[in-house]
């Protein structure tokens, strides 16, 4: 926008780009707090459009999973507010009143934060939750700054000024490109019990390098006469979906190896299902894609950013191209990590089959530095009652 932006104003533009950084230190026991901040992490939940890579669903499916998810045992009327994604963009705004509706949660007073500080991009989700803990600890729900007349057609309840109140829950969402949205319900003093133990299976894997390709532990003999591994997967197992042929290598390497598991699976494709997740993981993000962007920012003279190369600077837009391929609604997430650590990937695996809906994981490591260095290895997982 070319002035402040008005979150869900019939006149917004557009949104504010802003900066900042923050930390939530989580622990998973009762801890003593000088300052009295003794929040807690109730439910949550990470739903896919399985409509767009970059579009939100106007029909705010996602979000709509993701809401229901969070809410379905609670009592509204222990919830003061909604802290939603709120950009002030037209698609994003109309998509999340519409979920609001959807929920039935629409008389929770409703706010956007970036009126004040703009869209703080990666930072965003947890800086906004930090500041609306504070708030509440202050009993108060912030106004959405810039908003004056509604200009989204889901009936919602957005605050023109501060409010006061007694409540100690509130509901924070986020959503984003690659289809992902995500809701929490965050609680004061509300201290969960031990988390059950989890056990699940590998079904299907696979594992794929510049000069080899092995699903489920064997090796497959191959005849290279693309010039790259990932093309000749595509052509000689695939070769039926246009769009691979636009993806950057990282989501060509996730897709291919996707699409492989699940032939090796031979169950139906292609029918919406919720209990599906997509987890993936690496240390080096979307960085030979983020090279290729530069190149077209790093000259004053010829300054022409690529649309087409920024989408896929966001590294789980791989899990974006793979849930609407397959119209997944599950978790998609995708974790950058310093390096590669089992036992970090299977406890995150393992708190990710605690979403009640979860029962089944498409999930690995899958890199992509350049042609010379990528690896990935996919597993289907699948939870073991």
């Amino acid at each position: 926008s070319p002035f402040e932006c008005k979150p869900f104003d019939i006149n917004r533009l557009g949104l504010n780009l802003g900066e900042a950084s923050a930390t939530v230190v989580l622990c998973n026991e009762k801890v003593k707090c000088k300052h009295n901040l003794s929040w807690s992490i109730k439910d949550g939940a990470i739903r896919n459009d399985s409509s767009h890579i970059t579009n939100p669903s106007k029909n705010g499916t996602g979000l709509t999973m993701a809401l229901s998810a969070v809410i379905e045992q609670e009592n509204l009327n222990d919830i003061a507010s909604i802290n939603v994604h709120g950009t002030a963009t037209m698609f994003n705004d109309q998509m999340e009143a519409v979920a609001v509706e959807n929920v039935g949660i629409n008389n929770i007073p409703l706010n956007s934060l970036k009126g004040y500080f703009g869209h703080t991009m990666g930072a965003s989700g947890i800086f906004e939750t930090i500041i609306s803990i504070h708030a509440l600890n202050d009993k108060t729900i912030l106004a959405t700054k810039g908003f004056e007349e509604i200009g989204v057609s889901g009936k919602v309840t957005l605050l023109t000024r501060h409010q006061t109140s007694e409540k100690n829950s509130f509901i924070k969402t986020s959503s984003g490109f690659g289809g992902v949205n995500t809701a929490i319900l965050i609680t004061k003093n509300y201290f969960p019990q031990t988390s059950k133990n989890i056990n699940f299976k590998t079904t299907h894997s696979i594992s794929i390098s510049p000069n080899e390709l092995v699903i489920d532990n064997h090796i497959q003999q191959i005849q290279l006469e693309e010039k790259d591994i990932i093309s000749y997967i595509y052509k000689t197992f695939i070769n039926d979906y246009p769009k691979f042929h636009k993806m950057d290598y990282l989501s060509q390497l996730g897709f291919v190896g996707s699409e492989i598991l699940l032939q090796k699976e031979n169950a139906s494709r292609f029918i919406e299902r919720e209990n599906r997740a997509i987890i993936f993981f690496n240390n080096s993000s979307s960085i030979d894609t983020d090279k290729k962007y530069y190149q077209t920012i790093c000259d004053k003279e010829s300054f022409y950013p690529s649309p087409s190369l920024f989408v896929y600077t966001l590294p789980n837009i791989v899990t974006g191209e793979i849930a609407l391929r397959n119209k997944y609604h599950g978790e998609s997430s995708f974790y950058i990590l310093s390096e590669r650590n089992e036992h970090l990937m299977k406890q995150i695996l393992e708190v990710s089959f605690l979403d009640k809906k979860t029962t089944s994981i498409l999930c690995g490591w899958i890199d992509y530095a350049n042609a010379e260095n990528f690896n990935a290895s996919l597993q289907i997982l699948e939870l073991e009652k």
